[in-house]
């Protein structure tokens, strides 16, 4: 499996088809905004949806950006919403547009342990209280892969799981039922195993099956696909392993936007009757996808509880971040390109926007930047400065003229001469390139970066973006190289930074 091939977020699911007679066209278009998890829906909505008369176009949109996209309140552009799960439209609907919500699946998740590992600790297929998950993370004999609880639902749906787990408390928690001692040290201690993290789960289950690591926390019908694809690939199969102790599942939740239109709100009526429908259901089933439970539609979430856990999370319970931004400033790049990959770096920096995407910093954390046209130009340790200090380098960033010609593998053989001096055992490390130019100057290459990380201790990604002239094919060498991946910034750049800054976290 490539890189290139593990982008695309689909399951293989086709559900029977929907056995309603056509009505005649009504011309409406229905918007639907959905979380790339529930693409695997999108035969049979669309299927539906031709039946009913009615055109349904569908928006694929990360958590994040759905949670940006509903913040808008009434500007929010779609009819109704399909979040991967309902604690990401609390999360987001903080103008309250969304008038109805309902609850279509569960996606439990379970720990996917290679056999071997599993043998030799020990490990059963009937399942793993989540205190003797924290007692071999803490002893250091498992560690395992982990899409980002502050940017994913399979992510968040493991945190919540793991913090009811260690509280014994109901979903919905409180903020002051984990903030304890206690809590905070037995969680800190389990997300001590993450090996590698990331803003999708797709990509989590690329780097597992592409090997490397030990373990994955991922969803259960995910893992008996992997469990399958070994199988018939001829690879090591996994042990699939609940975790005991806490309710740890996603619940994608469907909601509509209502404004006024009644043929609009009859055709998600008809959404929401194809998604709860028992045809559905015992389709879904067949691979491990579970219905949504009674008490999905209980008790709601409260969002400064959901937004205290994400912060807390991210400032106190996550593994440091170890980031390396290797920033182009060539000669191509005068007037637009310069302007943007400036307020890109600077909105990326800036602590508020960090955390309205829930990607606060915490103490331990180290960030770097490194500018670059055909050689290194400069560069800074931010993490460690002083207000003043950095109203400085910020100054100085901004006076830096494009110039000269392009060669990204001088910055990045000094981001990994960087790395090679720091102690990565206990960090999440990566580098996010923004590459504009195609490299034509002479110095270092590929090659050297090549290199240059096999020395490094540990896996280190690079997370390329493109948004200039500069070729996909070198952008995919870089990442292929390091696993990394590559993010489209050509039509936003600040988001596609942000992206990226999510794939550490």
């Amino acid at each position: 499996m490539t890189v290139r091939s593990a982008l695309p977020f689909a399951f293989a699911i086709l559900l029977a088809l929907w056995g309603c007679q056509r009505s005649a066209d009504t011309g409406t278009v229905f918007s639907l905004v959905s979380s790339a998890e529930c693409a695997f829906l999108e035969p049979s909505l669309k299927r539906m949806a031709k039946e009913h008369g009615f055109a349904l176009d569908i928006q694929y949109l990360t958590p994040q950006d759905m949670v940006q996209a509903l913040g808008r309140g009434r500007d929010f552009q779609g009819d109704a919403v399909l979040a991967p799960s309902g604690e990401w439209l609390v999360l987001g609907d903080t103008a309250g547009v969304v008038s109805e919500r309902t609850p279509v699946m569960e996606l439990p998740l379970a720990l996917g342990v290679r056999q071997e590992q599993a043998k030799e600790l020990g490990l059963s297929p009937e399942g793993l209280a989540a205190s003797d998950l924290t007692r071999l993370t803490g002893e250091g004999k498992l560690t395992y892969l982990l899409a980002s609880p502050s940017q994913t639902a399979v992510g968040l749906a493991a945190y919540i799981g793991l913090a009811q787990a260690q509280t014994g408390k109901t979903i919905p928690l409180h903020l002051a039922d984990v903030n304890h001692t206690d809590t905070l040290e037995a969680l800190k201690t389990v997300f001590s195993g993450v090996a590698r993290s990331s803003g999708s789960p797709v990509w989590v289950k690329y780097l597992f099956e592409s090997g490397g690591y030990p373990a994955v926390l991922h969803y259960r019908h995910v893992l008996r696909e992997a469990n399958q694809e070994a199988a018939g690939g001829g690879g090591e199969p996994l042990m699939v392993i609940p975790i005991l102790g806490g309710e740890m599942a996603a619940r994608p939740t469907l909601g509509y936007v209502d404004r006024g239109h009644p043929a609009k709100h009859e055709a998600y009526d008809n959404i929401r009757t194809l998604l709860t429908s028992e045809e559905t259901r015992r389709q879904l089933a067949g691979r491990g996808i579970a219905p949504p439970q009674a008490k999905a539609q209980g008790v709601p979430w409260r969002r400064e509880d959901l937004a205290g856990l994400m912060a807390l999370y991210q400032e106190r319970l996550r593994k440091p971040s170890l980031t390396v931004y290797a920033v182009e400033l060539s000669a191509k790049m005068k007037g637009f390109a310069e302007r943007e990959a400036k307020r890109a770096i600077r909105m990326a920096l800036d602590s508020k926007q960090s955390a309205d995407r829930f990607l606060q910093a915490q103490p331990k954390d180290q960030t770097y930047l490194i500018v670059y046209n055909d050689k290194v130009v400069k560069s800074w340790r931010l993490d460690a400065m002083s207000e003043d200090q950095r109203t400085q380098f910020l100054t100085q960033f901004d006076a830096l003229p494009p110039q000269g010609k392009a060669n990204p593998y001088s910055a990045l053989a000094e981001a990994g001469t960087l790395l090679l001096r720091q102690d990565l055992t206990h960090m999440l490390p990566s580098v996010i390139l923004l590459a504009y130019d195609t490299p034509t100057a002479p110095g270092k290459s590929l090659r050297d970066v090549r290199q240059l990380w096999q020395t490094l201790r540990r896996e280190v990604p690079i997370q390329a973006i493109q948004f200039g002239e500069i070729s996909r094919d070198k952008l995919d060498a870089i990442a292929e190289a390091t696993r990394g991946r590559i993010f489209d910034g050509r039509t936003d750049l600040p988001g596609a930074v942000f992206a990226a800054r999510g794939y550490n976290n």
